[in-house]
């Protein structure tokens, strides 16, 4: 799968995107922005598009015509032609290729990284732009700042540099430094909420862009799952084109049908030991399980009180089991076999 810097296009966020042409083109942008979403909702993705309209004017002026011409998120029509043209720009290219003179790209991950990446911004930043224009720097999982690293980063947020924007991401705003965050316009961003903008966004990239080189059964996949993959990543389109490509799509669906069949139906063990295998996918595999039923109104009609409590104590359960698996290194086999004893325990209480 292509990495974020490597699409030409962002599809579900034509708003965000609009935005930020129109206040780059009136040349009122503020200069640092905290971009907030669940991983895979295509933060990132997002950042490097404002690069690439930063950047480049003429890709500025393509997307600010070509979405006037197409609903938001349908991006079908998009031609062959007109995605080679910005593949032969220059400053498209190279910031495909994180070799734009004035692009700075890092994440959070390794702190020795992020001090040593700051300094050389810094040094940078204090230089004149290598274009004359813009310059922008993408700071990725903010959240996982340390205080030192926050503290570097704070010196350039503070005293912001002409024609500088900061792009920063994190998954949750509460896990950022409140000194980073008071110097950032906040953004939350959202999964697509319509299924038949997701199908048609996740059919196109899978046919054109992302999934292109991959065998004809991942191109099948791809089609006849997209429902499903809305329904597990709530409009995620990153999450969901990693989950095909991974194999997790089969696990996740393998874990609700599992988790169904011993709360609702008739299980048996194959069911337990689907449970057992998949053991690091259950809490979202639960959650998603009686998300839909609930919503559905499938079961529970007219609740009891104890069963609804039940369920939440059972989740809760679940939650502290996982957590515990990731933080010891537990077997994680006995972890699947409790929350297996969880769910049954639940049956058997809703039954009654």
């Amino acid at each position: 799968m292509k990495e974020p810097h490597q699409h030409f296009f962002c599809f579900g966020f034509e708003k965000e995107m609009s935005e930020f042409g129109s206040m780059l083109d009136s040349g009122k942008i503020p200069h640092a922005w905290l971009f907030v979403g669940d991983d895979g909702i295509g933060k990132r993705t997002l950042c490097f598009q404002i690069a690439r309209m930063a950047l480049c004017e003429e890709y500025r002026k393509f997307f600010k015509n070509i979405n006037k011409e197409t609903e938001s998120g349908m991006r079908s029509d998009i031609s062959k032609a007109q995605m080679e043209k910005f593949t032969l720009n220059r400053a498209i290219s190279q910031i495909s290729s994180l070799c734009h003179p004035d692009l700075f790209f890092l994440s959070a991950e390794q702190e020795s990284v992020i001090v040593d990446s700051v300094r050389r911004i810094i040094d940078a930043l204090n230089k004149t732009a290598f274009y004359g224009g813009y310059r922008v720097v993408i700071i990725c999982k903010a959240q996982m700042l340390s205080n030192h690293s926050a503290n570097n980063l704070l010196k350039i947020l503070e005293e912001p540099f002409a024609n500088t924007l900061f792009l920063i991401t994190a998954d949750k705003s509460s896990a950022v430094i409140p000194t980073i965050m008071s110097r950032c316009c906040l953004k939350t961003l959202n999964g697509i909420s319509d299924i038949g903008v997701f199908q048609s966004v996740f059919k196109s990239l899978c046919k054109k862009e992302i999934l292109r080189d991959c065998d004809q059964y991942m191109q099948d996949m791809a089609t006849h799952a997209s429902s499903k993959l809305f329904e597990y990543t709530s409009g995620r389109i990153g999450a969901a084109l990693r989950m095909l490509e991974s194999g997790e799509f089969d696990r996740m669906r393998d874990s609700i049908t599992a988790i169904d069949n011993i709360v609702l139906g008739s299980y048996s063990f194959a069911d337990i030991e689907v449970l057992v295998e998949n053991v690091f996918l259950l809490e979202s595999a639960i959650m998603i399980w009686w998300r839909n039923k609930f919503d559905l109104n499938q079961i529970f009609t007219g609740m009891r009180p104890t069963v609804v409590l039940s369920w939440y104590q059972t989740f809760s359960r679940v939650k502290r089991a996982i957590a515990v698996l990731n933080s010891c290194h537990l077997d994680g086999r006995s972890v699947g076999y409790f929350v297996a004893g969880s769910l049954i325990e639940f049956r058997l209480l809703i039954k009654s």
